[in-house]
Parts: C-alpha cells; structure tokens; sequence
C-alpha cells in the first residue's frame, strides 16, 4: 500500500521538481541582466582658582532641613500603567516584526491553508501539483503542494515512521532511478499539530549543475496525502532557511 500511495505522488511531484529547474535557469539568466579635551577642566579650575577655608559643618548650616518632595500614589499609579503600556506595544511591535514578511493562503474549499513570502506569485500549473508559488526575484525558489489519494482507513503512522517516509519520499519523488538526481535525507522529525500527525524532512539535493536544498511535511487526512514543500537554490539556503522553517510549519488542516 506505501509503494501505490507514494507512487500516485510520484508523477506530480516530479513535474513540480521540473518546474524548479526550469524556473532555477531563468533566474539565472535574469540575474546576470540586473571627551578628552576636558580631561584637565578640574586642575585647571583648582590651579586658578581662590584657596579653600574652613567652614562650619555642614549639618550646622542646615538649621531648617529641606523637606524631598513626594510624588503623589495617583501620579506613581499613572506611571506604572504607562511603563506597562509601553512594553506592551513593545511586545507587540516584536511580534508583528516576526510576522512580517509572510501572507496567508486558504484553499478555495476551506480545506487547508498555509503562509507563503511577500514578493512571491502563484503560478499556474496543469496536471502538477495542485498549488505553485515561487518568488519573482529569485525565480528557481519555489513552494509547492502535491495532493494524492491514499487508503482511506490509514493513517500517516501506517505508511511508516518519519524516515522511512522520508526515505521512500527520496527515492521515489525526489530522486527516482534515472532522473540524474541524488538526494540526501538530511533530517526528519515528527510532530503533533490540531490533533493530527506530521512529518517534517529535510534534504538536499544534487543536481548535474547546482545543489538544491528542500524542505517538506507531510501529513495524512481522510484518504489524502498533503505533501507541502518549499526549494531553493544551496547558496540561498542559509539566507532563507529561518523563512523556509516558519512557511512549512504554517500548513495547517481546517476541516
């Protein structure tokens, strides 16, 4: 059953791998058209200036003490309120930075969403994967969604662990016999999100004339496998990586 349901991914996948290389070269090709002045103040002062004399103490003079002003409990009161407003709008401000940047993406069925980069543009694609964005600058960096059937009644823990997915992922999707691919599994992780299962795998990706790096999850749900990946070029990888991390982990079933 794993081979079948991987298999039907298989031709899918593999255009949307097309479609990165394709858009990787244009890419290419567009982006080769494009104090101590008064540190003796205090001698000075002393050399020039009258001799000390004795005075009276100090406490002496002071036959009617000054009394400190106190600041009234309502003013205090006002204060405070206005240091925690403050940090708020601080805390705020922090999260709204750490979320600028992205843009939401809701299936037209209400069956799925995800956040993808600002600057980056859907592309239509016929009998491939059944969403396509890729960045209009960097061309050949791309986020895709490939959804195939699979056996209503398993789950993602049926298919396997997170490597042996991420393994049969590899070889069959990613770097099947003959593409004149190499691909590595660098890592994979499981994790739990609104009740259900997924896989995150990473890899990188050998091509004949450039490395690739890519990430993936992977995610089972009523008969479907919901595999949502985002690709770069190696050299980018370590500009993109944080982006890349917080865009896969933003897939998200809603019904």
């Amino acid at each position: 059953m794993q081979g079948q349901a991987l298999g039907r991914a298989r031709a899918n996948a593999w255009q949307s791998l097309e479609l990165i290389d394709q858009s990787g070269q244009g890419a290419g090709e567009a982006a080769q058209g494009t104090g101590s002045s008064g540190g003796n103040l205090g001698g000075a002062a002393r050399a020039s200036g009258p001799e000390w004399r004795h005075s009276a103490p100090w406490s002496s003079r002071m036959s009617h003490p000054v009394s400190r002003p106190t600041t009234p409990p309502a003013v205090r009161s006002a204060s405070l309120s206005a240091l925690v407003a403050l940090l708020l709008a601080v805390v705020l401000s922090a999260c709204s930075a750490a979320a600028a940047g992205l843009n939401s993406y809701q299936s037209p069925d209400g069956r799925y969403a995800f956040l993808y980069p600002t600057g980056w543009t859907r592309v239509q694609v016929s009998d491939g994967p059944q969403v396509v964005f890729h960045d209009l600058i960097n061309a050949d960096e791309t986020l895709s969604l490939v959804v195939s059937d699979v056996n209503s009644t398993n789950s993602l823990d049926d298919l396997g662990s997170a490597v042996a997915v991420g393994e049969k992922l590899r070889r069959v999707v990613i770097a099947p016999e003959g593409s004149g691919r190499e691909a590595e599994l660098v890592e994979a992780s499981e994790r739990e999100d609104g009740g259900r299962t997924f896989y995150d795998l990473e890899y990188a990706v050998h091509l004949n004339d450039r490395d690739r790096h890519e990430l993936a999850t992977v995610v089972v749900d009523r008969g479907r496998l919901y595999t949502f990946a985002a690709s770069t070029n190696e050299l980018r990888w370590p500009r993109v990586e944080g982006l890349f991390h917080q865009v896969i982990s933003s897939f998200t079933l809603r019904i």
